[in-house]
């Protein structure tokens, strides 16, 4: 097989919005997985989903373009080959309709997917969406991009995830919330009021006491911590990070981080979280997959932990009972299977063969 050119085309992060960081670690393990392969690739951002620049342009002319799928249309108009990583669910109408849309862009040679669910789908609209449609699930690289240190916890979970107007997560936290509930009798360790106020210089001033009754009754950061006196767990946090430097140091601080699903129809393995989590070694609880990922499930049983959707809180219960040590012995295990097993390279390689 003959070198080939690629370029990755990666909506720029400025402002850290963790969302598009995402994007970005993935685009740098796609870049691996093609070098790996025997090729050569390059990352070039794009500002999102606006048409590229004429000097952006007429750097991609003639090159073959993997671009991510919410932001295909910034290519319009640009002269190249493309390959669609595909990022989103084509059991939403929406992205069916848009997956159909790509489908009929000469320019589009293949659709590269993380998902099995997708690739079902796709296969069942084949008449029209004619394009080859592979499977390339986001595996090993070495490089890490985004550091996160482990330190003291000042959260038993941290809810990776917006769960604001998302049904199935805010019954989640709500099951969580509940009082009394799987937690009740939970005796949480994380509200170590001097651990704060060594933290946060701000409250030094303060009692010990009064440290503790701020973090109960204020939170951390605009009141995000979901506590309360009635409610044995008392440091869950959720919303949405607010910056890349929040994101990190948060998950840093947790002992869980949780992943639920947004949607029914869309239960797959959450590559665009746990590779990060993975090369952090930070320990996460994953809700399990759907049926049609049942060969990825069936290869990560062993070292990623999975929740049933009904069980999601006992499950967080289980491993906070446990020591840290025991989840860090956990999140050690999975990263060490995943250097040895999943280099990137592979599935690229398969892809492009």
């Amino acid at each position: 097989m003959s070198s080939k050119n690629f370029v990755i085309l990666a909506p720029h992060h400025e402002g850290h919005e963790h969302v598009r960081v995402c994007f970005s670690i993935v685009a740098n393990v796609l870049k691996y997985g093609i070098v790996s392969a025997g090729h050569t690739c390059e990352i070039m951002e794009t500002m999102g989903t606006e048409p590229v620049p004429p000097p952006l342009k007429e750097l991609l002319t003639d090159k073959t373009v993997i671009v991510f799928s919410p932001f295909i249309y910034s290519l319009e108009g640009v002269d190249c080959r493309i390959i669609v990583y595909n990022t989103e669910s084509l059991g939403l109408e929406l992205w069916r309709k848009e997956g159909g849309n790509w489908a009929r862009d000469p320019r589009v040679e293949q659709v590269w997917d993380y998902c099995y669910n997708n690739i079902i789908l796709w296969a069942e609209e084949s008449s029209r969406c004619a394009k080859p449609h592979v499977l390339v699930p986001i595996g090993y690289s070495p490089e890490n991009q985004f550091p996160i240190a482990q330190h003291r916890k000042m959260f038993d979970i941290v809810f990776y995830g917006s769960h604001v107007g998302f049904e199935r997560r805010e019954k989640i936290l709500k099951d969580i919330q509940a009082d009394p509930g799987v937690f009740t009798g939970y005796k949480s360790d994380c509200l170590d009021p001097g651990f704060y106020a060594s933290h946060y210089p701000e409250l030094n001033l303060h009692h010990l006491d009064d440290v503790h009754r701020h973090w109960l009754r204020h939170g951390q950061y605009e009141g995000r911590i979901c506590c309360g006196e009635n409610n044995s767990l008392k440091n869950l946090w959720v919303g949405s990070f607010r910056n890349l430097g929040q994101k990190l140091d948060y998950i840093g601080a947790s002992k869980i981080v949780l992943i639920v699903h947004t949607y029914p129809c869309d239960q797959p393995i959450d590559y665009f979280r746990m590779i990060e989590l993975i090369k952090n070694k930070c320990f996460f609880i994953m809700e399990k997959p759907q049926e049609s990922e049942t060969s990825l499930y069936t290869r990560y049983k062993d070292y990623v932990v999975f929740a049933d959707y009904d069980n999601i809180a006992t499950t967080c219960l289980e491993y906070l009972n446990k020591s840290q040590a025991e989840r860090d012995a956990i999140a050690t295990r999975l990263y060490d299977y995943w250097k040895r097993e999943e280099d990137m390279g592979i599935p690229v390689k398969a892809a492009l063969a």
